[in-house]
């Protein structure tokens, strides 16, 4: 890639590349051996991080300009970003189950975010970066009714699981 491949998800016949400040890449790999670029898509930050749900893809943009965009990938070849979420923190990873997307904020912390309609995205619920209860995630990955972080801070280099069951008020519910 022309960027820092930063992250990859795969869904059906296509990769989505997270690809730093070269945007993101959706990559036509029905031929593995002879990948296929599709589509490049520039977005306003550093993409971090990527998830796809059905035909929604969501990117963690990070600096200059750090927010969530939300791309239609009906035909991926004309993809565009149709959503933007303008957030706090350096946007770093993102899950999206559920048409909720978690986001690792790292010093932002974590927060949770509607796509179900991608033009509009909304802001749920959040943990802060700093302060009490406190926590800067790397990584996220959801698993039903809960997010899990990778988190340097904590002691002993933990695993922060948050309850996201009601998705406007996220909390902590222990680690690993």
């Amino acid at each position: 890639t022309p960027g820092e491949a930063n992250d990859v998800i795969v869904s059906g016949n296509f990769a989505y590349v997270a690809d730093g400040a070269a945007g993101v890449h959706i990559v036509d790999i029905v031929n593995p051996a002879a990948p296929q670029l599709v589509r490049t898509i520039d977005t306003p930050g550093t993409a971090r991080g990527v998830d796809v749900e059905g035909v929604t893809l969501v990117v963690a943009d990070d600096s200059p300009s750090p927010g969530l965009r939300v791309i239609d990938v009906t035909t991926p070849a004309s993809a565009s970003i149709v959503g933007n979420l303008s957030l706090g923190g350096s946007i770093i990873d993102v899950d999206l189950s559920g048409g909720i997307a978690a986001i690792a904020a790292y010093t932002g912390g974590m927060q949770l975010v509607d796509v179900t309609v991608p033009a509009t995205p909304a802001a749920l619920g959040s943990l802060p970066g700093s302060g009490t209860n406190a926590f800067v995630p790397r990584d996220v990955q959801v698993a039903g009714p809960f997010a899990l972080f990778a988190e340097q801070l904590f002691a002993n280099a933990v695993a922060p699981i948050v309850d996201i069951s009601d998705p406007a008020q996220p909390f902590f519910r222990g680690v690993l």
